[in-house]
């Protein structure tokens, strides 16, 4: 295990704003493991949020739309995709920097009937030293006006906010049984081990949404400071909670839906409604009247039946 102190401590993660979306509230660039988003450059409002929106979509089935990089320049890419890929897209043009640049550049469209629903190839316009990122372990944020984040001297693509964090990241199970495996560029086999990308962020998003309205009155009158400083954070969904932390949401009291039928040669996405209507496709396509059949009991039992009128 080794860490280093990023070169860039007096250098600040690149802020854009787009008066129209969030109040002109400063944004950020960055990335979580296999994740990119769009986040608040400081806690946001009194639930003191940060992740604005996750960006972009992986495919199981496809390991390019994973750590991608451009042969010509060298810039990161990732691929956008799914129920809100459209929306991605329209957020992040909107952006601009203080000298009126975008954070991104649409480089590829894909087809508009994609069968995986996949819509476009964005390539990075901020230099890396200018994302944002955040705490391998915890989950949490850089912030402006804070100290950056020690980097991974090893794979030098993963984050810690302190040598703590990084410490009890160093096991087989975690970083330690990644950090070579992504020095080699092997993103898509980390990916697919810990499985920590959420195609399904927005709807689990709103269901989080549940968290108490004055997080930052809360955090006043308990002297948290490090919360005021740093607001909301979200773990990797495979990292247990400390005791007496508000679990992520993949660990509350929700009921699971009933599982899709399991159809040999189709591969979910991970996003709840997109696996349904792809599943009918493929089935449609490829599949027998008994599968379609039995996909409408589970749909019916997901969402009760459809209306016959």
């Amino acid at each position: 295990m080794s860490s280093t102190s990023p070169t860039t401590d007096l250098i600040p993660f690149r802020t854009f704003t787009a008066p129209e979306k969030y109040g002109g509230a400063p944004l950020a660039l960055g990335c979580s493991h296999s994740s990119w988003f769009l986040v608040f450059s400081r806690p946001y409002g009194m639930r003191m949020k940060r992740a604005v929106m996750c960006l972009n979509f992986i495919d199981p089935a496809d390991h390019t739309t994973i750590g991608g990089i451009s042969p010509d320049t060298g810039k990161s890419r990732f691929t956008v995709g799914g129920r809100h890929g459209e929306y991605v897209i329209e957020s992040l043009l909107a952006l601009r920097d203080q000298e009126g640049h975008r954070p991104v550049t649409v480089v590829h469209r894909y087809p508009a009937d994609h069968a995986r629903r996949l819509l476009a190839v964005l390539e990075v316009e901020v230099p890396d030293i200018e994302l944002i990122h955040a705490c391998a372990r915890c989950g949490r944020w850089e912030a402006m006006r804070s100290p950056r984040f020690l980097r991974c001297g090893g794979c030098k693509k993963r984050y810690y906010c302190s040598e703590k964090c990084q410490k009890d990241d160093w096991k087989p199970a975690y970083h330690k049984g990644e950090c070579g495996l992504l020095k080699e560029g092997k993103d898509y086999e980390v990916e697919n081990k810990r499985k920590l990308h959420d195609n399904n962020w927005f709807d689990n998003d709103l269901l989080g949404n549940d968290d108490d309205d004055d997080m930052y009155g809360r955090a006043m009158n308990d002297g948290d400071y490090n919360y005021l400083a740093y607001g909301k954070r979200s773990r990797p969904r495979d990292v247990p909670s400390p005791a007496g932390s508000r679990p992520p949401i993949n660990e509350r009291n929700i009921p699971d839906l009933p599982p899709l039928p399991q159809v040999a040669g189709f591969v979910p996405t991970g996003d709840t409604m997109l696996d349904e209507m792809l599943l009918f496709d493929y089935i449609a396509e490829h599949g027998t009247e008994a599968q379609l059949e039995e996909l409408d009991r589970v749909l019916d039992q997901r969402w009760g039946p459809a209306d016959s009128d």
